[in-house]
């Protein structure tokens, strides 16, 4: 749990979200520009991908048709999400708010 708290810190620290409104300038707003936006919204799904792991979704198949009668099979289909995924998405959110800090 720790370094989940020190990784928000970290996000907070790179996104700028630490500023008071007492040092900002005139041409500096609190507004984040859309390449911090993707790069946090990276970082949230890489999160979400390790912690969850895997999703199921549920397709439903028509077996049989005969005039009003119907029977359907619910198929239950699982997706794992690999951890590479997940870091990789962290990365670039992190590369993406880096890049988005630096063109101010």
């Amino acid at each position: 749990m720790p370094a989940i708290c020190h990784f928000l810190i970290l996000l907070c620290v790179l996104t700028g979200i630490n500023r008071s409104p007492n040092h900002l300038d005139e041409k500096e707003s609190f507004a984040m520009k859309p390449l911090t936006i993707v790069g946090v919204l990276l970082i949230a799904a890489g999160i979400a991908g390790l912690a969850l792991g895997r999703f199921s979704y549920v397709t439903e198949t028509k077996v049989m048709n005969l005039g009003p009668l119907t029977a359907s099979v619910d198929e239950v289909h699982s997706v794992a999400i690999p951890d590479v995924a997940g870091v990789a998405a962290i990365a670039v959110g992190l590369v993406l708010i880096v890049l988005a800090r630096r063109s101010t």
